[in-house]
């Protein structure tokens, strides 16, 4: 099933705010709104390179040193590598943003990123006042593991299904 569940857009399906919803596998368009939402959360550096030489008054020689250094880093800015990625998926942000691509096609007027934060975070609560926090870690890996089989991945992040 999981070799045909990707190209079928077919997920399997999880328990999330009290409803079974399908989980969608991430696609080249998710990657994408991923990059974006972590460029966004970076804000822009020219807004703080401005403020810098807006509020600088020390020795100008320095100003120009500290505002090539700054432009030399927004150039590399707008690139997220592959180890920002994975990190920020560990992240509240990430790991909330990660569910609310891959369940909001279910019902995307209820399911919204504000929606799916709320759930996720009464969910794992509860749980963890409940049965520990080794359960809400249990319960928070089962989401992310529907997504990667729903996006032909295993746990390693390695595809699977259809491979030669």
């Amino acid at each position: 099933m999981e070799g045909i569940s990707r190209p079928a857009g077919a997920g399997p399906t999880v328990d999330f705010g009290g409803e079974k919803l399908q989980v969608s596998g991430r696609t080249l368009r998710h990657w994408g709104e991923i990059e974006a939402q972590i460029l966004a959360q970076r804000g822009d550096p020219f807004d703080g390179i401005a403020s810098m030489v807006n509020s600088f008054t020390g020795r100008k020689d320095v100003l120009q040193l500290v505002v090539e250094t700054a432009f030399d880093k927004a150039r590399s800015w707008r690139f997220v590598t592959a180890e920002e990625v994975g990190a920020w998926f560990n992240e509240w942000d990430g790991i909330c943003f990660s569910i609310w691509l891959s369940l909001r096609d279910n019902n995307p007027e209820k399911i919204t990123l504000d929606y799916v934060t709320q759930v996720v975070g009464d969910t794992y609560e509860g749980i963890v006042q409940k049965e520990g926090v080794e359960a809400a870690l249990q319960w928070r890996e089962s989401l992310t593991d529907a997504i990667g089989q729903a996006s032909g991945d295993d746990n390693l992040g390695k595809p699977t299904g259809g491979q030669p």
